[in-house]
C-alpha cells in the first residue's frame, strides 16, 4: 500500500466516525457528553467509560445486535477524549475522580501537604455550599 493510499484510508475511515458521531448526537442530542444524570450521577468520563466496558463486553463475547461494535467503540474513545478535554475543575474535584485516581478522599489528603490539604477542604466546601444554594449567589 502506497502511502497516499494510506492516507486516503485514514481520511475515508475519520470522516465515516465523524459523520457517526455527528449524525449520533442530532439523533439523541448530547447525551454522552451532557447526560441528563436521571438515574446515574456519575460524571461525564465514567458514565463513556461504562459505555466502553459494554461495548468490550459485546465484542469479547461476540454478540453485536447487529451493531458495528468496533465503530461505535471508536466513537467513544472519541467522545472520552473530548470529554475529557472539556472537564471542569469542579468536576476534576469530583469525590468520583479524586477516589477513582488516588483512592478514598480521606487517603488522597493524607498525602498532600498540610497548607494543600487546607486549600483542597476549603475549595471544597465552597463547592458543597455551591450546590446547595443553587440560585443564590456567594459572597
Amino acid at each position: 500500500m502506497s502511502s497516499e493510499q494510506f492516507a486516503a484510508d485514514v481520511d475515508r475511515v475519520l470522516a465515516e466516525i465523524g459523520d457517526m458521531l455527528k449524525a449520533k448526537n442530532a439523533a439523541y442530542g448530547n447525551a454522552a457528553l451532557d447526560p441528563l444524570r436521571i438515574f446515574s450521577r456519575a460524571e461525564t468520563v465514567e458514565q463513556i467509560n461504562v459505555r466502553i466496558d459494554d461495548k468490550l463486553s459485546r465484542i469479547k463475547r461476540g454478540s453485536n445486535a447487529g451493531e458495528d461494535v468496533d465503530l461505535d467503540l471508536i466513537g467513544y474513545l472519541v467522545l472520552r477524549r473530548i470529554a475529557k478535554g472539556h472537564r471542569t475543575s469542579a468536576e476534576w474535584m469530583s469525590p468520583e475522580i479524586i477516589e477513582g485516581q488516588l483512592g478514598t478522599v480521606d487517603e488522597a489528603l493524607e498525602r498532600l501537604a498540610p497548607d494543600e490539604r487546607v486549600r483542597l477542604q476549603k475549595v471544597a466546601a465552597q463547592q458543597f455550599v455551591g450546590r446547595n444554594n443553587a440560585g443564590r449567589h456567594l459572597p
